[in-house]
């Protein structure tokens, strides 16, 4: 034993079993592999390796350490086994790709699992050439990431090619750089993790995550997640536990995953690159609580509750999302069961959005608004419905916003509304109607009428019936009206029916916000007879 110490100390036999070491993981791994120097201590029962490159099989530097030390077992070792007590992995730098180029067919680090799969990870030959199997157990492990990369590329233009309102976001296109501390260790079967991801940003999309901290254990069955604490730029997010159920098909187990608690302050900006462009400019802070879980196909969210910090919007509600491995079939839906925005929010929320803006006014005049109601998003369609009670009265509707065609439409209804206080018309009074509505959304067909026309109005049609109305000291009942807007001027007319003649007026107006210019004309109809 002496003498095997004082010549493991050797430089000469430390750089005999450096060349022994790299000539048994070429043969292992199947690639080229370096290692500047390695240095063995049995007295401390430890080895440590520098300068370790391992190149994946087109020749491309996968792989880069700078120092692994790993103390091991001697006692361990007589009984064929390797156990590592602690080790420690320095400086990692690794470019992971899968695909990389067209001419790869899988993950260019799929070797390197492959070869380190099975649980007994090497052999030795006896002197008798009988093999004797060496497991390999591992305690405890620190590993430092400076620079972990990995690309795929589906060979296929990016999912937002040519369509600059899509996110970037493109799981065929990941393009993902992460710094990152790993704390490991075994207690019983069970992997325990302490995981400090200090950045994580993926180029291609955009997406930029400042830090991620969390604890993990893990048995072959299950993931439990602890002290779960991530951070965008302008996001603060964190759950106290969850679990995740690990997928194994030989069981007939299957993935699944549940959060009790998730709290979050955010502003939506964070998300607007790489997943949804029209939220650039959405830096109202919101705070976020609600509970979830699901599988691979679907999730659930209970007590959803987002409130704005300043407390001029607040929504209660639970929804879930279905088919999420199939965009044709994918369908969100949700249930409100109360949302309350005041104080000039709805306004504020309509205002991050950069689109043309109709009736924001008449939106102001309705003070306090309360909400119930539900929606749904499927593949290029989405739907609204609910019941609206404001400081004038209240509105029942039902639209859907068709993207195939771009088309908006639907129904609205009240039994009670102040109609003239929301438009500005003094003399127009409380009002009991439903009408339908469609509404022309197409960015093409509205950019050519407002090249030929100008004007400031919504390009569509309203319909409506309306069973009683107010006007001065008058109330009317049953009555029909259409509108018609070319975007530029609005025509309208509503008639009252009677037996012997039909009252009615025509109407027209060229912005929402001067509806008290409204111009009418009065009309008189008489129905012939024989008497």
């Amino acid at each position: 034993m002496a003498t095997t110490t004082v010549l493991l100390n050797t430089d000469s036999v430390q750089n005999w079993l450096m060349k022994r070491a790299v000539v048994l993981l070429k043969e292992q791994l199947q690639t080229e592999v370096s290692v500047g120097h390695v240095s063995v201590s049995l007295l401390k029962g430890s080895v440590t390796l520098t300068d370790v490159e391992v190149d994946d099989r087109q020749g491309r530097k996968m792989l880069r350490l700078d120092n692994l030390t790993a103390a091991l077992s001697l006692n361990a070792l007589w009984r064929h086994e390797v156990v590592i007590t602690e080790a420690n992995i320095s400086g990692l730098k690794a470019q992971l790709c899968k695909p990389a180029s067209p001419t790869d067919s899988t993950a260019n680090y799929q070797f390197l699992v492959e070869a380190f799969k099975s649980h007994g990870a090497n052999r030795s030959n006896g002197a008798d050439g009988y093999h004797k199997s060496i497991a390999f157990r591992i305690a405890t492990a620190t590993i430092d990431v400076d620079s972990l990369c990995f690309t795929t590329d589906n060979g296929r233009p990016r999912r937002n090619t040519g369509k600059p309102h899509h996110g970037a976001f493109d799981a065929g296109h990941l393009d993902i750089c992460t710094a990152m501390k790993l704390r490991l260790s075994v207690q019983s079967s069970i992997l325990k993790s302490q995981i400090s991801i200090l950045n994580f940003q993926d180029r291609g999309s955009g997406l930029q995550v400042d830090s991620i901290q969390l604890q993990a254990d893990i048995d072959k069955d299950s993931l439990r997640l602890s002290n779960v604490e991530i951070r965008l730029p302008h996001t603060s997010l964190s759950f106290a536990e969850g679990w995740v159920v690990l997928p194994d098909s030989s069981a007939n187990r299957t993935l699944h995953y549940d959060v009790p608690q998730l709290t979050a302050t955010t502003q939506i900006r964070d998300i607007a690159q790489p997943f949804a462009p029209a939220l650039k400019n959405f830096t109202t802070p919101l705070q976020v609580q609600c509970a979830f879980s699901g599988d691979a196909d679907g999730m659930d969210f209970k007590d959803v509750k987002v409130t704005s910090t300043d407390r001029r919007l607040h929504i209660d509600a639970s929804g879930n999302i279905r088919q999420l491995r199939d965009k044709e079939r994918l369908h969100v839906h949700f249930d409100v069961g109360q949302m309350t925005v005041h104080g000039g929010m709805a306004e504020h929320i309509i205002n991050h959005f950069s689109v043309k803006k109709f009736m924001m006014k008449q939106l102001q005049a309705l003070g306090r608004i309360g909400y119930k109601g539900h929606f749904d998003v499927v593949h290029k369609k989405e739907s609204f419905a609910g019941r609206l009670n404001t400081e004038h009265g209240n509105i029942n509707f039902q639209f859907a916003v068709d993207d195939n065609n771009k088309y908006l439409s639907g129904t609205v209804a009240t039994d009670s509304l102040q109609l003239g206080r929301i438009m500005d018309m003094k003399d127009l009074g409380r009002i009991v109607c439903s009408a339908d509505f469609r509404f022309d959304i197409s960015k093409p067909r509205t950019a050519k009428v407002r090249q030929e026309k100008g004007g400031k109005l919504p390009i569509g049609s309203i319909e409506a019936e309306v069973s009683e109305c107010h006007y001065k000291s008058i109330a009317l009942h049953n009555l029909s009206a259409t509108i018609n807007s070319d975007g530029a001027e609005a025509t309208g007319r509503v008639v009252n029916q009677h037996k012997q003649v039909d009252l009615s007026c025509t109407f027209t107006f060229t912005d929402t916000d001067q509806m008290h210019k409204l111009k009418i004309k009065p009309g008189i109809k008489f129905h012939h007879s024989d008497k």
